[in-house]
């Protein structure tokens, strides 16, 4: 049960009585706000809707379920972890990126307390804890407290209890959390915190994990950092990246995804060119691997080092047409015209149907002074691509100089 402090003001009888209390609580309302972190502030859980929400639920008979609750095996614990019990919250939301043990990405607004102003979900994902698995929850990083939502509890066939200073979540008649209401009235539950990242320390139950085990790990790893990289997370996509690498230091993807991040900082591009060079050693036969090192080199404005790696690229794999677009493209960069007109022509070869490809060629094919084969290439293109500007003002250009 919840006391409530409008007994009082009821019993209240004179006006000077009933004001001076309505005063005090609405200073009393003021500190409660004042005491939390004011960088957000998504919900409140006051005394009066909190014995509201209890009353409801106390008066409900039927069994309850949390589907996205399991109960998990226990693992090593370092600290705990605070979660807000919060009835305004549709959705589960969290502030700690390194406890996610999957992340997708996505894009939401969340509407705060705070007039016209959002926070930015950035990724969903699940949380694995000792006690339970938090699913579909949202990655916000200016959030000042983890949210566990009543609504999506209850939405599932959950049950949320809160008592005077207690609040406990049940899954089929059985305890699963149980928090306490704090000084500021909002109640909080503690969630056991691993002791390493979930991401990139979790540990497979068998102990005899295989090959494929592991990759398996490694690849969510990868992808988190990959997230992390693509909002601009660097420092910590950096350290997904050297997790992933520590796990499986002969994956190639996660060289050549952290050296792309490492080019991102002019001061660390020699450190980069590293990584995509023992990438190079591991994998001699992969094209990925020559075609990302020859990006990164384009970049750097060494285009004769790139021309020669996309080349490589292409030749690994001869039925590659955007392979042997970009050995094309990288030829021309470099000044190497005839390459280019190879490589042009092989791409045409690959996929006749594409406009860009003949117009690609008759430019080079222009450039190298074959005027009716580039006029032929440009007409192809318009065939396929009628009224492409590109095409048509390369072919105008021609004509003048036929004339």
């Amino acid at each position: 049960m919840i006391v409530s402090g409008e007994k009082i003001l009821h019993s209240l009888a004179r006006d000077e009585e009933r004001k001076e209390w309505q005063r005090k609580n609405a200073k009393a309302q003021q500190i409660i706000i004042s005491t939390i972190d004011r960088k957000i502030l998504l919900h409140i859980v006051n005394c009066t809707s909190a014995k509201k929400i209890n009353t409801k639920q106390e008066g409900q008979s039927s069994k309850n379920r949390i589907a996205f609750f399991a109960e998990k095996e226990e693992t090593s614990l370092k600290e705990m972890e605070s979660f807000v019990v919060d009835s305004g919250a549709s959705s589960y939301m969290s502030n700690s990126i390194e406890t996610f043990m999957s992340l997708e990405q996505i894009e939401t607004n969340i509407s705060v307390a705070k007039k016209d102003e959002d926070l930015k979900g950035l990724c969903i994902g699940t949380i694995e804890r000792t006690e339970c698995i938090l699913e579909n929850v949202i990655y916000v990083s200016e959030l000042s407290k983890n949210l566990i939502s009543v609504h999506a509890i209850t939405e599932n066939e959950g049950e949320v209890i809160f008592t005077k200073d207690r609040v406990a979540i049940l899954k089929d008649d059985k305890k699963v959390l149980e928090g306490r209401k704090q000084e500021n009235c909002l109640y909080i539950v503690q969630i056991n915190k691993p002791a390493e990242s979930m991401l990139a320390k979790n540990k497979f139950k068998k102990a005899d994990r295989t090959k494929e085990q592991t990759g398996a790990k490694n690849e969510r790893i990868q992808r988190f950092g990959e997230t992390l990289a693509r909002l601009q997370q660097d420092e910590e996509a950096e350290r997904w990246y050297q997790a992933a690498l520590n796990a499986q230091p002969d994956h190639v993807p996660a060289h050549i995804t952290y050296g792309k991040l490492l080019a991102k900082n002019v001061s660390r591009v020699a450190e980069a060119e590293q990584w995509f060079r023992k990438a190079q050693k591991l994998a001699p036969d992969d094209a990925t691997v020559y075609h990302h090192y020859g990006e990164f080199l384009a970049s750097r404005g060494r285009y004769k080092e790139a021309a020669v790696l996309y080349e490589k690229a292409a030749e690994l794999k001869p039925r590659d047409y955007e392979l042997a677009v970009a050995a094309a493209t990288a030829m021309r960069q470099a000044g190497r015209h005839d390459e280019a007109e190879r490589w042009y022509r092989k791409a045409v070869i690959l996929k006749p149907t594409d406009a860009r490809g003949h117009t690609n060629l008759g430019a080079i094919l222009h450039l190298n002074g074959k005027y009716r084969e580039a006029a032929d290439s440009y007409k192809e293109a318009l065939r396929l691509q009628p009224n492409d500007v590109t095409t048509l003002t390369n072919l105008h250009k021609l004509h003048s100089v036929m004339t």
